[in-house]
C-alpha cells in the first residue's frame, strides 16, 4: 500500500489493499440500519490499529458510496497538530479508494461530537483495544461501553484490512430482527455463503437426562428441535432477501461459546451480531455473544441496535 507519513515518522499498513469489485446492493437495502445515516465515521489514532481501522472504514464507505469521516477524539497532543494529521491520512484514502473523506480532532465527549456530524454518521468504525480484564468483565469492552452510549450501528476492527470482507458469521435469534442482520452482512461483504446461526440450549435436555428419560427420546427430541430451527432459520433467510447468499447453520450448547468456537473454526473475517439497549447487567448477561466474540475472538465484530425484546430474556438459545 504504501507508507504513511505521520509527523516525521513511516508507519506501514498491514497489507496492500485489494481492489475487488463492488457487489450491488442486497434486496432489503431500504432496511438497511446503515441508511439512518449518511457517513461512516472512523474514531481513530496514529498507531498501526488505528490506521488500519480508517482503511477498513474507507473500503466500506467506498461499498456504501458514503463518504468517510476520520476523527481524533481527546488526542493527548495540540489540536492542529493532531487535525493536521488526521486530514493528510484522510486525503490519502481518498486518493487511494476514491472515496470522500474529511479528518478532523476534537476534545470532547464522543456522543456530543458524533450528534454534531454532517452528514449523521450511519456506521462508527474503531479499532480492537484491550482494556483492563476486570473492567470489561463488569462493564464489557471499550467497543461495548461506546455502543451502549451511542447506539448506533459499530464495528470492532482487529483483521488487517486488505479487501472486503469474505467469510462472515451471522449469530441470530428466531424473530424477524435477523433480517437487518443479514441485510448488513450482505452490504459489506462478498462472501457467496454467509452462515446464518442459531443455538439451541440444552438445558431440557439436562432436565431429561436427571429423570432418566431413554436415549432414543433425547435424541428424537433434539432432530425435531434442531428441524423446527433450519426450517425458522430459512424463512427468515428467504424473508431477507437472502437465500442465494446465505446457509443455515443450527447448534447445540452455550451461545457465546458455540458462536466462538464456530468463527474460530470456520476462520471468520466478520461477525454481526444484534444489541439492545438496556441495563450494563442485562447487556452482559444477554449478550454474552458479543462480549465474548470482541474480547477473545479474531474476527471483526459489527454490532447493530436492535429494539428491546417485551418479556422475559430467553435463555439457553440466541
Amino acid at each position: 500500500m504504501g507508507a504513511i507519513p505521520l509527523s516525521g515518522q513511516t508507519l506501514e499498513l498491514f497489507h496492500p489493499i485489494r481492489h475487488d469489485p463492488v457487489a450491488p446492493p442486497a434486496p432489503d437495502d431500504a432496511q438497511s440500519p446503515f441508511l439512518a445515516g449518511r457517513c461512516v465515521v472512523v474514531l481513530s489514532d496514529t498507531t498501526l490499529d488505528g490506521i488500519n481501522a480508517v482503511w477498513r472504514a474507507a473500503l466500506i464507505a467506498r461499498d456504501l458510496g458514503m463518504p468517510m469521516h476520520l476523527l481524533q477524539v481527546n488526542a493527548g497532543e495540540d489540536l492542529p497538530s493532531a487535525r493536521a494529521r488526521a486530514g493528510r491520512l484522510a486525503r490519502q484514502a481518498q486518493h487511494r479508494l476514491g472515496v470522500a473523506a474529511a479528518g478532523n480532532a476534537a476534545q470532547g465527549d464522543v456522543r456530543e461530537l458524533l450528534a454534531g456530524l454532517a452528514p449523521p454518521p450511519g456506521l462508527v468504525v474503531l479499532p480492537y483495544e484491550r482494556g483492563n480484564a476486570f473492567t470489561e468483565c463488569l462493564f464489557g469492552t471499550a467497543a461495548e461501553r461506546l455502543f451502549r452510549s451511542v447506539f448506533m450501528p459499530t464495528l470492532v476492527v482487529r483483521r488487517p484490512a486488505s479487501a472486503r470482507y469474505r467469510r462472515v458469521l451471522v449469530p441470530v435469534t428466531l424473530d424477524d430482527a435477523a433480517a437487518a442482520l443479514i441485510g448488513a452482512a450482505q452490504r459489506i461483504s462478498r462472501d457467496p455463503r454467509i452462515r446464518v446461526m442459531h443455538v439451541l440450549g440444552t438445558s431440557q435436555e439436562q432436565t431429561l437426562r436427571i429423570a432418566d428419560a431413554p436415549e432414543h427420546s433425547l435424541r428424537m427430541q433434539r432432530q425435531r428441535r434442531s428441524s423446527d430451527a433450519y426450517r425458522e432459520l430459512n424463512r427468515l433467510i428467504a424473508g431477507a432477501g437472502a437465500l442465494e447468499r446465505a446457509a443455515a447453520l443450527v447448534s447445540f450448547g452455550h451461545p457465546a461459546m458455540r458462536v466462538l468456537e464456530v468463527a474460530r473454526a470456520s476462520r471468520s473475517q466478520l461477525v454481526v451480531v444484534g444489541k439492545q439497549k438496556g441495563s450494563i447487567l442485562g447487556q452482559l448477561l444477554a449478550d454474552g455473544v458479543c462480549h465474548r466474540v470482541i474480547s477473545e475472538g479474531s474476527a471483526d465484530v459489527l454490532m447493530l441496535p436492535l429494539p428491546d425484546r417485551e418479556g422475559p430474556l430467553r435463555k439457553g438459545c440466541l
